[in-house]
This record gives C-alpha cells, structure tokens and sequence, in this order.
C-alpha cells in the first residue's frame, strides 16, 4: 500500500458510509494533507439503496485562533450560500457512495461513444459526511 499526504487524512478517509446523510450535514473534504468544510444541499439513494448521491457546497471557513503557522487550527464556518436560499444546479459538488464505500466526487469526461458526448467518472478526492473540519498544512 503506497502512503501519501497526512495520516490524519488518510486514516478519516477510509471510513464506511454506515447511514444516509441529511441535507444541512457537516462534511469534511480529504486533499493530500488538507481538509475543507462542507455542508450536503442535497440527497438521492438509488432505488436499490445501494448508491448514495450528494451535492455539497465548501463552507467558508474563518481561523478563530492566534496560533500563527500551527498545527493547532480552530475554525468558524459558515454556510454559502445559506441553507434557505433556493437551491440551483450550480451549487457545490457531485459526490457517490456506491456500497457503502466513502464518497467520491463526480466529474465529467468527453467520450464520443457517449449517447451526449460525456460520461460521468468517480474521482479520487473524498469527503467523510458527519464532521465538518478545516486545516491548512504550512509545511507543504
């Protein structure tokens, strides 16, 4: 198994999506040592339940410490746009669980043999729904 970015990181990561989220659910996304607030806007399990797909939305994240270049971080998040603006297309990200597998975001790829000319790909960015945090790693 090849090791990369935070331990941290790479330890939250992994866990199963046991339950189905809700709409306003905190989440947090893993990037190679950095996390990012999220808040789920929406929520669709497939008829066989077997696949969970979420729209969610980066939070905007204010430090509350005087830590300076710390690995101790405190945050206050906000979420933009608010919960009670409607809701559009052109909010957030596509995230799937399939199987109970952590989600993945979503993206598009051209492919000509696609009936509209794309097809949707699994990327490799996760995000663990349940806890909403925020880090910024100095020493990359």
């Amino acid at each position: 198994m090849k090791f990369y970015g935070g331990l941290i990181n790479r330890m939250q990561e992994g866990a199963a999506v046991t339950t189905v989220p809700s709409v306003g659910d905190g989440a947090t996304m893993f990037l190679y040592s950095d996390r990012h607030a999220y808040t789920v806007r929406t929520v669709t399990v497939s008829p066989s339940g077997k696949t969970i797909t979420i729209r969610a939305s980066r939070d905007k994240a204010r430090r509350t410490d005087s830590n300076g270049f710390s690995e101790s971080q405190d945050y206050e998040f906000t979420t933009e746009p608010p919960l009670d603006v409607p809701f559009s297309e052109d909010i957030g990200e596509v995230f799937k669980s399939v199987n109970g597998k952590p989600f993945r975001n979503v993206y598009a790829e051209l492919n000509d043999k696609a009936p509209d000319g794309c097809s949707l790909r699994m990327g490799s960015t996760i995000l663990r729904v349940g806890h909403r945090d925020e880090y910024y790693d100095f020493t990359k």
